[in-house]
């Protein structure tokens, strides 16, 4: 997807890691005082819709190369199927913004490490919302670099996690790809780090979004957000932007994963626990009420009355009414590369094995078609709900193999 054509077309676990050791000030953002289901529903209006998919009232994952009761068997042929998914998708995310608003970047802040410098920058991503990032420049003397984009997980530094100042250090990811030769970009997602207010809880943001944006989604929202940060990435001379890509765990990676299914810019993907399908999850509450980031979801379940502490108890008819799955959007990202390390005993994303025993063969058929095998590859480990030392390495030769050329 090019820039202009983007337009057209039990636990206090949030998808994401939440430390037990942290103080209660940062604790008490990840109560719920503003958002809720109910809520957003009150303000949109909305009321369930009917989709048209081969998936609907099917608990399997539908082949996606079967079409019409044909078979697609070339990538033109792909080209349109892969339209339709698009449609379906931003049914239930909401369509973008039909205009830009100008960038107005600038730098805030800068500070010098020994192999590169790290800068605070503003860009604007939609008029009155100005998007926080550190930006890393790598001090190697080369004149245009590979560039990475890397959203944090779930947690209240945002930002600061992922550029290496506060929270897990083992989630500092963006000084190590800096180290390694890559420009890179840490922002600060919506409902998070500074563009978070702790008074209103947990997303409490959410509301005054939907409030703006009656027909959008959150994560919607984060697509635009990430296609703003790569308009961004584009204006640096440091950069080169036929060689940019994501990386990401757990927020991050879902995040990662769905702006690469709309944005074509993005080269290459590594993503670390990011989603376990709908239909194995057994329910949509984690997307849809836990957090509002695809609050259409919520009318598949079922009325029943769940909680952080319930929710995976409950497997669902309802689920298997959702139009769409996890294969759906990731075989927008085919033909480029893309990694996934997926933990097999994940508590926040359970049943990982339904990635491998699923997704992977449905996704495997995509890149073959584009005769790609080999860009695609899975690391399952177990481990938890974590992006270990070797998963990271792993990801990080995934980078340098696609956006260096260096072949393994």
């Amino acid at each position: 997807m090019r820039r202009r054509d983007f337009l057209r077309t039990g636990t206090l676990i949030l998808c994401g890691t939440v430390g037990s050791s942290l103080p209660d000030s940062l604790l008490q953002e990840f109560f719920y005082y503003a958002w809720s289901w109910e809520k957003w529903r009150a303000i949109t209006g909305a009321t369930p819709q009917k989709y048209h998919s081969d998936q609907i009232g099917k608990r399997e994952l539908v082949d996606l190369l079967n079409r019409g009761g044909g078979r697609i068997s070339t990538p033109q042929e792909w080209i349109a199927r892969r339209e339709e998914i698009k449609h379906l998708l931003l049914q239930v995310m909401g369509n973008f913004p039909s205009l830009t608003t100008m960038l107005n970047p600038r730098i805030v802040e800068e500070k010098e490490f020994e192999s590169f410098t790290r800068r605070k920058v503003l860009y604007t991503s939609e008029p009155g919302d100005e998007i926080p990032a550190y930006l890393f420049l790598p001090k190697d003397g080369i004149k245009k670099h590979p560039a990475v984009l890397c959203p944090h997980q779930t947690n209240p530094y945002g930002k600061r996690e992922a550029a290496g100042i506060d929270g897990n250090p083992s989630m500092a990811l963006a000084p190590r790809l800096a180290q390694r030769g890559y420009v890179v970009l840490a922002p600060d997602e919506i409902c998070f780090g500074e563009r978070h207010n702790p008074l209103l809880g947990h997303y409490g943001e959410a509301i005054a979004f939907y409030r703006k944006h009656k027909e959008w989604s959150v994560a919607g929202k984060m697509i635009w957000d990430k296609s703003r940060a790569i308009d961004y990435l584009w204006t640096l001379d440091e950069v080169d932007p036929q060689r940019i890509g994501a990386i990401g765990h757990s927020h991050g990676a879902y995040g990662s994963l769905h702006a690469a299914a709309f944005d074509d810019r993005i080269r290459v993907v590594a993503a670390s626990c990011g989603f376990t399908t709908f239909r194995a999850d057994g329910n949509t509450f984690r997307w849809s009420h836990a957090t509002p980031l695809l609050p259409k979801l919520g009318f598949y379940l079922g009325g029943r009355e769940m909680t952080w502490e319930t929710f995976q108890q409950f497997k669902l008819a309802e689920v298997d009414q959702v139009p769409f799955d996890w294969h759906h959007i990731l075989a927008l990202i085919a033909p480029r590369p893309l990694f996934l390390s997926v933990a097999l005993d994940d508590e926040v994303f359970p049943h990982g094995e339904s990635v491998r025993e699923e997704v992977l063969p449905r996704l495997e058929s995509v890149y073959e078609l584009y005769r790609s095998a080999e860009k695609l590859e899975a690391h399952f480990f177990r481990g938890g709900h974590s992006f270990p030392d070797e998963a990271q390495q792993r990801a990080f030769a995934w980078l340098d193999r696609w956006l260096k050329g260096q072949q393994r």
